[in-house]
C-alpha cells in the first residue's frame, strides 16, 4: 500500500549504467522518463494517441500491461503508461505467469 494520500507514489531512479567506452559527458542529464499508473489502459492509450502523441511500444507481461510513447511529441520526456493490480509491479508480473 502506497504511503502517500490516494495511493500517490514517486520512485526516482538513478541510471548508473555508462557503456565503458562512453564519454560521460555525452550523456544527457536531466529528465528522461516519466511512467503513470492509470486505472484503464486502453482508454488512457486513446486518449494519448487522439492528441497525436505515437505509441512506440507496448509490454503485456502477467498480470503487467504497459505502453511507451515517442518522447519528441512530449518534450522529450518518454511517458509511460502501466495497468497492474496489486502495489507493485514485480508482484503483477509473477502472479499473471504464475497463475
Amino acid at each position: 500500500m502506497s504511503p502517500f494520500p490516494g495511493g500517490l507514489g514517486l520512485e526516482l531512479i538513478q541510471d548508473l549504467g555508462l557503456e565503458l567506452s562512453q564519454d560521460p559527458a555525452s550523456v544527457k542529464q536531466g529528465l528522461r522518463s516519466l511512467a503513470f499508473k492509470v486505472a484503464d489502459l486502453e482508454q488512457a492509450k486513446t486518449e494519448m494517441k487522439e492528441k497525436g502523441i505515437r505509441l512506440v511500444y507496448e509490454v503485456h507481461i502477467g498480470d503487467y500491461k504497459a505502453v511507451v510513447f515517442n518522447a519528441d511529441d512530449t518534450y522529450g520526456v518518454r511517458i509511460g503508461l502501466t495497468e497492474y493490480k496489486g502495489d507493485n509491479v514485480a508482484d503483477a508480473i509473477m502472479k499473471g505467469l504464475i497463475e
